[in-house]
C-alpha cells in the first residue's frame, strides 16, 4: 500500500469537544466557542486561524457526503491542531485487519459512536487518499497493548505486518492509553507550515515549461507583482497540487495555457488570500460537466490519457488547507478555468513549536 498513515490519539469525548458539538454554531457563524476551545487548549494563533478554517468548511458538508473523506477525516486534521500524532508509511490497522481478521476485535464500528445526524461510513477501513480509517476505543488501545505483550499470536501478527513501523504503531497506541485516548487512523494528513507559494509555483512551471513547447502549447505566467503573503500548507503536496493541475491543462489545451497568481485583501468575512488561476484554450466542460468534475476516477473523455485522479486529488488537498477550488469557462482563452484559492497567514503568526 502506498499510503501515508497517521495515528491520532484521541478519544471520543475530545472528538465531541474539538469538533462535533461545533459544528451547529458554525454554520451558523458563530466562531466564538471554537476560539474559546482552542485558546483554552493554549493553542498558538497560526494554528486557531487552521482551526477555524476547516472547521467552517466541515460545518458545510451536506449529510450525503461520505463520512471516511468529510468528518473523519477533517477530525484527524484537527486533532493534530492539539496534540502529537504519528506517520508511518502504508502500513494501517485497517490493512492488517483484512490479513489478521483477529485484530477486528480491537476496533469500534463508528456506527456506533458517531453523533446523530452524522451517516457511518459503508464499510470500516481506509478506502482511498484523504480519508479516516478505523478507530479503537480507550478500551480496545489498552486490550491491544494487554495482549501484544501476553498473546503471542497478537503480537506475532503485529510484527509480521508492521515490521519496522511496529515502533511507531507502540508508540501511538501507548501515548493514547497515558491519556486515556483511543487512536484514530487516518490517511495524508501533514503538518502545515508557513510558506512562499510564488516560489513553489514557480518550481511547477519550470517543470512544466519544456513539456508545453514540445507539445506546442503556449505557457503564459503572470506573477503577482505585490510581495506575497505567506500561505500554510506542505510544500511537497501544494506542489503535486500545481502539478496535476498544470498535467490537466496541458492534456486538453490546443496551443495556449495561462497561469496568473494574485493577492487579495480580506474583509470581515474572508482573510487576505491568495488565488491561481489555470486556464486553457481546450473544449473545457459543459455546465453538468462542471459540477460532477473532481469526483473520484471520473472522466470525460477516454480518448485522452489520465486516471480521473487529477482534479480529484488536487480538491482533496485544497480543501484539507482550508481553501477551495473552482471550476469555470475561461473567459479569455474559452476552455476551462480552474480557480484557487488560499488563505494567508498574517505575519503576526508563528507555527506551533514540536
Amino acid at each position: 500500500m502506498g499510503y501515508d498513515i497517521t495515528f491520532h490519539p484521541i478519544s471520543e469525548e475530545q472528538m465531541d469537544a474539538w469538533y462535533f458539538s461545533l459544528l451547529d454554531s458554525l454554520a451558523k457563524g458563530d466562531t466564538s466557542r471554537l476560539e474559546a476551545v482552542a485558546e483554552d487548549a493554549g493553542m498558538d494563533p497560526f494554528y486557531i486561524n487552521k482551526y477555524r478554517d476547516l472547521m467552517k468548511y466541515a460545518a458545510g458538508t451536506p449529510p450525503s457526503e461520505r463520512f471516511e473523506t468529510t468528518h473523519g477525516f477533517y477530525m484527524a486534521v484537527v486533532q493534530g491542531f492539539f496534540r502529537k500524532h504519528y506517520y508511518v508509511r502504508g502500513t494501517a490497522v485497517s490493512f492488517m485487519a483484512e490479513e489478521y481478521p483477529l485484530m477486528e476485535r480491537y476496533i469500534t464500528p463508528w456506527k456506533d459512536i458517531l453523533p446523530e445526524g452524522i451517516v457511518p461510513p459503508a464499510q470500516q477501513g481506509i478506502v482511498e487518499n484523504y480519508s479516516a480509517g478505523v478507530y479503537l476505543s480507550a478500551e480496545q488501545v489498552k486490550e491491544l497493548l494487554s495482549d501484544y505483550e501476553g498473546n503471542k499470536e497478537v503480537r506475532e501478527a503485529v510484527d509480521d505486518y508492521f515490521m519496522e513501523n511496529g515502533a511507531v504503531l507502540l508508540k501511538a497506541l501507548r501515548d493514547a492509553a497515558e491519556n486515556g485516548a483511543g487512536l484514530l487512523e487516518a490517511t495524508d494528513v501533514v503538518e502545515v507550515e508557513p510558506l512562499d507559494l510564488k516560489a513553489e509555483l514557480e518550481d511547477a512551471v519550470y517543470t512544466y515549461r519544456e513539456f508545453f513547447r514540445k507539445e506546442g502549447i503556449a505557457l503564459e505566467y503572470t506573477e503577482c507583482p505585490e510581495e506575497m503573503i505567506p500561505i500554510s500548507g506542505d510544500p511537497g503536496r501544494l506542489r503535486q497540487v500545481f502539478c496535476n493541475l498544470l498535467d490537466n491543462a496541458g492534456k486538453w489545451a490546443a496551443s495556449a495555457v495561462r497561469i496568473g497568481l494574485a493577492m487579495e485583501e480580506g474583509d470581515a468575512a474572508q482573510p487576505p488570500h491568495v488565488v491561481l488561476q489555470i486556464e486553457d484554450d481546450g473544449p473545457g466542460m459543459a455546465p453538468h460537466q462542471l459540477q460532477a468534475a473532481g469526483q473520484r476516477g471520473l472522466r470525460f473523455d477516454d480518448s485522452v490519457q489520465g486516471s480521473g485522479l487529477g482534479l480529484h486529488i488536487a480538491t482533496q488537498m485544497v480543501q484539507a488547507y482550508g481553501g477551495e477550488l473552482s471550476l469555470g469557462k475561461s473567459a479569455l482563452l474559452k476552455g476551462l478555468s480552474v480557480r484557487v484559492v488560499l488563505p494567508g497567514v498574517q505575519a503576526a503568526q508563528r507555527p506551533r513549536k514540536a
